[in-house]
């Protein structure tokens, strides 16, 4: 685990979210035993985990520095979205992780819902949102607007090639 100050500069963290999202996103795809089986490249979400911000602030340079980090991984195969999340700290500690599939055929919706949100009124958040047939869903707020719409984007690429 690793510990910061605020001594570590926002250029450490940054490397450091880097650093672990690679190494997560490779974890991911041997867990879920998709290495050679990906139709595009997979798609990260991160965002804060709003039941549990023990680090939470804006920065000099703008950007929003939390932990511990919420993040989803969207693996796109050809014929369904497997997505993984997992809540860790800087470091590599998962404190939970989950894992879904979810065929083409049964996706109805796939959106993103871009706001400004509570003590962040001046920072623009996205929210992707997946909904299913059983009405089940999978959502992931990120300050990533564009990564937010790129997976939206691939999503319904896809559907649009699955249902030819």
């Amino acid at each position: 685990v690793m510990y910061f100050s605020n001594r570590t500069s926002n250029e450490e963290m940054d490397r450091f979210l880097k650093e672990d999202l690679e190494k997560l996103n490779k974890w991911v795809q041997s867990k879920l035993d998709i290495n050679n089986k990906l139709v595009v490249p997979t798609i990260i979400l991160y965002g804060y985990d709003d039941k549990n911000n023990e680090f939470f602030k804006e920065c000099s340079d703008d950007k929003i520095r939390f932990m511990p980090i919420d993040s989803v991984f969207i693996n796109f195969t050809d014929t369904q979205v497997l997505t993984y999340r997992i809540v860790f700290w800087l470091g590599g500690e998962i404190d939970k992780e989950s894992s879904d599939e979810i065929f083409y055929k049964d996706i109805v919706s796939v959106k993103t819902e871009n706001r400004k949100v509570g003590m962040l009124e001046d920072i623009p958040i996205a929210e992707f949102k997946l909904t299913t047939t059983g009405g089940t869903s999978i959502s992931q707020r990120t300050f990533d607007l564009k990564a937010a719409e790129q997976a939206v984007q691939t999503i319904r690429n896809l559907l649009r090639t699955w249902k030819k």
